[in-house]
C-alpha cells in the first residue's frame, strides 16, 4: 500500500496466503503480507486475513516473513480492526514498524502489535485454517475467522458471490455460508454449512461443499449438490431430511445422504449412462414397509 500524502486506502475483505521458500539469495529484506508505506498514511485494514509461512533459506538475518509491517511510528490515521494476522516458521517475523527495509521495530505478537499502534483491539493472530494454503483460500466450518468480521457498506458478497449476512461476516474474502435464523434463503452457493434443526426456505443449489452439522430439513424444498459438489461429515446424526437432488455431469457413482425422523437411511446412486447433465433426487420416506418373503 503506498501512503503517499493525501491518498486514502481501504482494504476490505482480502485472503493473503504467503508459503513456500523465497530462496537463498542473500541479503533479503522481509516479505509482507500486507505492506504500508509513508509516514502516517490514511489506511483503513478490516475483515483481513494476512497469513505467512513464507520461509527464505540462506536469505540472511533480514529475510523476515510478517503478517503487516508499516514504515510509520505514528498511527493516527491507521483504522484497522477484524482482521486476522498470522505468522509462523523458521523465518516468522509477526509484525513490523518503522521500517520495511533491513531496520524497524518487530512485534512477535498480537499484542505487542496492538500495544504499539493501539489498532486491531477485535482482531485475530491465529491461524485461518485454510481448506489448502498453498492452493485454497477457502474457510472452514472450524476456521477461527468465520463469524468473526465486522458488517462493511456496499460489501454485499464473497469472491464466490456467495451473500455476506447483515452481521458477523467471515473474515476473508471467502463466506461460509449459513442459515440465518435456522433458514437458508433460496439460491446457488458454492460452500455452505447446516447446523442440526437448520432448514431450506427456497430450493437450494450447492456447487462445491455442504458441510453438516446435524440434520437440516429441506421441507417441500429441494436440495441439490452440483456435478462437482460433495457433502461433507454425513453420518448418523448428520443427514439430509427431504429432497436431495445430485447433478451427474458424467457416469459414476454418489452417495445420498438422506434419512427421516428416526435415522440415517443412506443410498448410493450409480449411473451407467445416459445424457448428461443429468439429476437424480432422492428422498427418505417413514411409514410401514411391505412384507416380503425371503424365499421368493
Amino acid at each position: 500500500v503506498a501512503g503517499v500524502p493525501g491518498s486514502s486506502t481501504q482494504l476490505y475483505h482480502n485472503s493473503i496466503s504467503l508459503t513456500g521458500d523465497r530462496g537463498a539469495v542473500a541479503s533479503q529484506i522481509g516479505s509482507y503480507g500486507v505492506a504500508i508505506s509513508g509516514s502516517n498514511p490514511t489506511v483503513e485494514l478490516k475483515n483481513n486475513i494476512f497469513y505467512t509461512t513464507q520461509i527464505a533459506s540462506g536469505g540472511g538475518a533480514n529475510a523476515k516473513s510478517y503478517a503487516i509491517g508499516t514504515a510509520s511510528t505514528t498511527f493516527t490515521n491507521m483504522d484497522s480492526n477484524f482482521n486476522d494476522f498470522f505468522a509462523s516458521g523458521a523465518n516468522a517475523g509477526g509484525f513490523r514498524t518503522a521500517s520495511l527495509d533491513t531496520t524497524g521495530t518487530d512485534f512477535a505478537t498480537l499484542a505487542a502489535w496492538q500495544t504499539a499502534t493501539t489498532k486491531d483491539a477485535n482482531s485475530l493472530g491465529v491461524d485461518p485454517l485454510y481448506i489448502n494454503s498453498a492452493s485454497d483460500l477457502h474457510v472452514q466450518p472450524t476456521s477461527p475467522p468465520v463469524s468473526a468480521g465486522t458488517p462493511l457498506a456496499g460489501v454485499t458478497n464473497d469472491f464466490d458471490n456467495d451473500p455476506r449476512p447483515a452481521s458477523s461476516p467471515d473474515i476473508g474474502a471467502d463466506e461460509l455460508v449459513q442459515a440465518t435464523a435456522g433458514s437458508f434463503a433460496a439460491g446457488t452457493y458454492y460452500n455452505a454449512s447446516a447446523n442440526g434443526g437448520d432448514s431450506l426456505a427456497g430450493n437450494v443449489t450447492i456447487t462445491n461443499t455442504l458441510y453438516l452439522g446435524g440434520t437440516l430439513s429441506t421441507g417441500a424444498n429441494t436440495l441439490t449438490i452440483g456435478c462437482n459438489g460433495f457433502v461433507s461429515g454425513a453420518s448418523a446424526t448428520n443427514y439430509v431430511i427431504g429432497n436431495l437432488a445430485r447433478s451427474y455431469c458424467v457416469t459414476g457413482g454418489k452417495a445420498f445422504d438422506v434419512g427421516t425422523a428416526n435415522g440415517y437411511s443412506p443410498v448410493n446412486v450409480n449411473a451407467t449412462a445416459g445424457t448428461f447433465p443429468a439429476t437424480f433426487t432422492v428422498k427418505a420416506v417413514q411409514g410401514p414397509q411391505p412384507s416380503v418373503n425371503p424365499a421368493t
